[in-house]
């Protein structure tokens, strides 16, 4: 049942313009095997045998959350939580377009 304990949501870029939130070990695992497909780091292999280590219940779910978000760090992919969500939206031609 670790699998689906839940914690303070931690958010990532999946892809350019694309926002994660990743809120459970399993969503954790999920994440960490398909960045596997880009490629691996040492922070990357941490943060997958702490993870898989917390789903069968060998390590406490927040530190394998802790080092999910050392991997999210190091490979430039974490939002910071204090990051506002900006909305562009189209307007009235003469603002260039767009407002926020």
């Amino acid at each position: 049942m670790h699998n689906l304990l839940a914690f303070t949501p931690v958010t990532v870029t999946a892809e350019v313009g694309d926002k994660r939130e990743i809120s459970s070990i399993c969503d954790m695992i999920e994440f960490l095997t398909e960045w596997a497909k880009t490629g691996e780091s040492k922070t990357w292999e941490i943060a997958m045998k702490a993870c898989n280590a917390a789903q069968a219940g060998e390590l406490d779910p927040q530190i394998a959350r802790d080092a999910f978000l050392a991997f999210a760090r190091r490979s430039k992919i974490l939002v910071p939580e204090d990051t506002k969500n900006i909305t562009v939206k189209p307007s009235v031609a003469g603002f260039g377009g767009f407002a926020v």
